[in-house]
């Protein structure tokens, strides 16, 4: 003989029960009209031609006792227990499951502030909840985390991808955001070259300062700043060709040789900026020799 814990917490001050629900050994004791209003599921459940319809205990499999007892204390008037962010993640597939829209739209809610207020700098959060948000079309939520998400590092969403997997068209339209936004820093950029001589000065200063300092970084930077505020000034050209023509020794590898991180950033400049440099991009390596010559 099998033993049942019997919970008779949502009937104590609300009338005899007439169903028992079995979940995880455990006899929960309720009312079909409470869950009828509250949920279709049950109501098609009770009033169709289903075998539970004229049963007095029904088993529900594969649910989880705690989880359940949640998703119930929100139904129950004498109860009305509210979503959280610490009891969402368990009500949620239930409120799903048994469509009550009241406790899904209640869920949307939640998940959202959750990500706006503790994961903005939580790719891996961001991305699960993309996949949440996919799963149950809570289109508000999935906005937010895609805003979210562009404003984030490359390193940081690779990593939250290879633990949670989201689909193409939402990578899409992360990078689609995060391009339109760096377009805007390059309009602000734009309009104080524009507006303040200082400003480039400013820039051609630190170019200038990095021919003396041995830092691949910093070489790799005045190559970026050059194309973008100094691309016809042969003299500044010269000077990042010097920057860099000091970190080009590592760069006689065989075919074989796996191109370290300066050679894949060196790669990443703009393909007129690598022209302009005699960086040559070739089908599966980057030819950085050319470097090595005079300009």
């Amino acid at each position: 003989m099998e033993s049942y814990q019997t919970d008779d917490r949502f009937v104590r001050d609300a009338g005899n029960s007439d169903l028992t629900l079995i979940v995880q050994q455990h006899k929960i004791q309720v009312h079909k009209t409470v869950l009828a209003v509250a949920s279709p599921v049950f109501r098609t459940m009770f009033e169709s031609d289903f075998k539970e319809k004229d049963q007095q205990e029904i088993e529900l499999p594969g649910k989880k006792y705690e989880d359940f007892m949640e998703f119930l204390s929100c139904l129950y008037p004498n109860h009305l227990k509210i979503v959280t962010d610490g009891n969402v993640y368990k009500i949620l597939p239930l409120a799903a499951e048994y469509q009550v829209k009241v406790l899904e739209n209640r869920c949307a809610q939640i998940l959202t502030e959750t990500v706006t207020n503790k994961h903005t700098k939580d790719a891996k959060e961001i991305y699960r909840h993309i996949q949440l948000a996919n799963l149950y079309k809570f289109n508000d939520l999935r906005s937010e985390c895609i805003a979210i998400a562009s404003d984030l590092s490359l390193y940081q969403l690779d990593r939250a991808g290879s633990r949670y997997p989201i689909a193409d068209n939402d990578l899409i339209e992360i990078q689609w955001l995060a391009l339109k936004k760096h377009e805007l820093d390059k309009k602000d950029d734009d309009r104080l070259r524009r507006e303040y001589g200082k400003y480039l000065s400013v820039i051609k200063n630190e170019i200038n300062s990095y021919k003396n300092r041995s830092d691949k970084e910093l070489a790799l930077s005045s190559a970026r700043l050059w194309y973008r505020y100094f691309l016809k000034d042969q003299e500044c050209k010269k000077t990042v060709r010097e920057n860099l023509k000091r970190f080009t020794e590592p760069l006689h590898c065989s075919e074989t040789t796996a191109i370290d991180n300066f050679q894949e950033k060196l790669g990443l400049l703009p393909e007129m900026a690598k022209t302009e440099l005699g960086v040559v991009s070739k089908a599966k390596r980057t030819d950085y020799t050319d470097l090595l010559s005079d300009a």
